[in-house]
């Protein structure tokens, strides 16, 4: 503070003049606005820069979620639309070898269609799924030996061919017995499951 009213004094005749202490005053203001700028609207100014482009990445986000939100809607659609077609392809191919089930496929066509089951024989018949190989889709060889009238023995064969599971039909021959209208169908096939 002493050297104050000497600093006055060196600028006393300066103040003293009304052009020059309106100039003055002009730098004055003009200096404490750039302090202003820099100390106090600068910082300010970053965070609003700062808190644009946040805005801006937030909404990008918000979008990809909705664009997700609209593909996972889309699937939940189409998944409930193919929701019962999943089960025939289960039947089609069911995810182990389920013999049991295909056995007693057999013996229901074998008595609506009115012929006898003289013997069946399954080739490399996995006993688990734990024992099938890495393969995706499994099949499993069979001889079915059938004896009826022709009619329904060849309608035996249509039915085995469409039944849910998928049944391949490789070769049919067939022998007439003498005498006795009845034909035997030696057939053999091959039915498939899907190995996880």
């Amino acid at each position: 503070m002493i050297a104050y009213p000497r600093f006055y004094k060196n600028f006393e005749p300066y103040l003293e003049n009304p052009v020059t202490k309106n100039y003055l005053t002009l730098a004055l203001t003009l200096a404490t606005l750039i302090v202003l700028i820099l100390f106090a609207i600068q910082p300010t100014l970053t965070t609003i820069v700062t808190l644009q482009k946040t805005l801006s990445e937030q909404t990008d986000v918000e979008l990809a979620l909705n664009q997700k939100i609209s593909a996972l809607t889309k699937a939940t659609e189409t998944y409930k639309a193919i929701n019962q077609d999943i089960s025939l392809i289960s039947n089609a191919l069911p995810p182990d070898p389920s013999f049991k089930s295909y056995l007693s496929s057999i013996e229901n066509l074998v008595s609506k269609n009115g012929v006898s089951l003289v013997g069946l024989d399954f080739k490399d018949l996995p006993l688990s799924s734990a024992t099938t190989s890495a393969k995706l889709s499994q099949g499993t060889n069979f001889t079915a030996v059938v004896k009826g009238e022709y009619p329904k023995v060849k309608g035996f064969i249509n039915s085995l061919e469409n039944l849910p599971r998928i049944t391949d039909i490789k070769e049919v021959s067939f022998s007439e017995e003498q005498g006795s209208g009845e034909v035997t169908a030696n057939i053999k096939a091959k039915t498939y499951y899907f190995a996880n």
